[in-house]
């Protein structure tokens, strides 16, 4: 009896771990969590005329120094949205860089999207999934395209913030002209390969955004980044 016992509770066991590890396999995306009588819409939102940024390739590197990043949650969307990125000052070799109908030294990556992702689930790393249409930015005589997507870390998760703290992100490259992070989860549990590409006119290539400090993100309003 006492054998028999034992069995049990060793298949209750490891039905429960298998339990445990199919739940953090097939985990869903973490989730934005308002605070009571609050809802969507908002947006979050981080702004710098100081903290340098580039963009990274084979080539030479786009250079700009200050951002607006603005990141929008609309009804129904708790964990994703659109998003808009703004360069200002931005220069290529001396000349000044723009988007098509935008100012000297303005690089507007708009109609992009944005989803929250788990970039590690052990130990806990949440990411944003930054994805970007085919943008076409004119430097001087040059013209690249920049498409696709990076992914960055992102936090804190589970507590609160208010109007006035922000959520932190981290925009680094890594080697190779590969962002720091590039791997991430998919709301099934899948990894998957983030991949931003730079094409000046000799085909698309590895690419990286770099922000010098950590982005700011104040929230319109009170939030938690639930996992």
């Amino acid at each position: 009896m006492k054998r028999l016992q034992a069995l049990c509770l060793a298949l209750v066991a490891v039905s429960v771990v298998g339990a445990y590890m199919a739940g953090i396999a097939s985990a869903s995306s973490p989730t934005l969590l308002f605070l009571v009588g609050e809802e969507a819409p908002m947006e979050l939102k981080g702004t710098s005329t100081t903290n340098k940024v580039s963009i990274e390739s084979v080539g030479a590197d786009i250079t700009a120094t200050g951002y607006l990043l603005e990141l929008l949650v609309a009804m129904g969307g708790p964990n994703s949205g659109q998003a808009k990125l703004l360069y200002t000052g931005s220069k290529l070799n001396g000349n000044n860089c723009k988007t098509e109908g935008d100012g000297e030294g303005l690089i507007l990556i708009d109609n992009g999207e944005w989803h929250l992702v788990y970039i590690s689930r052990m130990p806990l790393i949440l990411g944003v999934l930054y994805t970007t249409p085919t943008t076409i930015i004119k430097c001087g005589f040059v013209m690249d395209r920049i498409q696709g997507s990076f992914v960055v870390p992102f936090g804190p998760a589970n507590k609160f913030v208010t109007t006035t703290e922000s959520f932190k992100v981290a925009v680094k490259c890594g080697s190779g002209d590969k962002e720091e992070h590039t791997k991430y989860f998919n709301s099934a549990g899948e990894e998957e390969t983030a991949k931003f590409e730079s094409n000046d006119g000799t085909g698309f290539e590895s690419a990286c955004m770099n922000i010098t400090e950590e982005v700011a993100l104040t929230p319109t309003k009170m939030i938690e980044v639930m996992t």
